[in-house]
């Protein structure tokens, strides 16, 4: 069985709007299949701690974790799931470019299921690479025995931002880099209190403690001691 793995809190009408496509999209095409969304009621919430709360519930031995406004095309999300179960594979990516549309590309997208290029804020990764990596948000397909070979997402990670990476990083340092599967991931536009925007208090800390996990990729003593380390 897959499980699918949604952190979610609802904090606008918009979001629900989005929350309520990808989950209903996701029932219509993965009927027999679990489907867990978690929130832990932690203030500021936290996606690392969400997600692992899902995990821990999950029955599947193959989880897919999957964010509130994003969506993969089935017959990506299917060839990733394929890669795990039958070749293997113990983590990658369903999609390997990253599309954030603005808000009348998101109801286009939500109503017909088709974007044009003036729909789109901006990708990942971007004119330059160095500038802008490919992305490794949205959607991550993993085994059950590689999340929790890597003890799941770090809930030291407060709020969001970079706790995504930092699990990217875990998995790379124990089983090497992920795979990929050509396609797009699009993530579906919402409005973000002013709080929340990239120049949050907190985005520092997150990245200084993602570094951590980068520095250690090629280290497997030190991706070590840093997961048994978070207490």
């Amino acid at each position: 069985m897959i499980t699918f793995c949604i952190p979610w809190r609802t904090d606008n009408s918009y979001r629900e709007v989005t929350f309520q496509f990808v989950t209903q999209t996701l029932r219509k095409e993965w009927p027999e299949d679990e489907i867990l969304v978690a929130d832990t009621g932690s203030k500021p919430f936290s996606r690392s701690a969400s997600r692992n709360a899902a995990a821990k519930m999950a029955t599947g031995d193959v989880l897919v974790f999957l964010d509130a406004d994003s969506y993969v095309s089935l017959y990506q999300l299917r060839q990733a799931v394929g890669r795990v179960v039958t070749e293997g594979a113990p983590w990658g990516f369903p999609y390997d470019f990253y599309y954030s549309l603005t808000a009348p590309g998101t109801t286009k997208f939500m109503m017909e299921g088709k974007v044009d290029e003036d729909d789109i804020v901006f990708t990942f990764p971007g004119p330059d690479p160095f500038d802008r990596p490919a992305s490794v948000g949205g959607c991550v397909v993993v085994s059950k025995v590689a999340f929790e070979e890597v003890k799941g997402y770090d809930e030291r990670f407060i709020g969001w931002s970079f706790e995504d990476r930092a699990f990217a990083y875990a998995l790379e340092g124990h089983y090497g880099p992920a795979f990929r599967v050509p396609g797009a991931l699009y993530h579906l536009w919402h409005p973000e209190p002013e709080k929340e925007r990239f120049g949050q208090p907190r985005m520092e800390a997150n990245r200084t403690l993602a570094n951590l996990y980068r520095d250690a990729v090629d280290r497997p003593e030190v991706m070590g001691e840093i997961i048994a380390n978070r207490g």
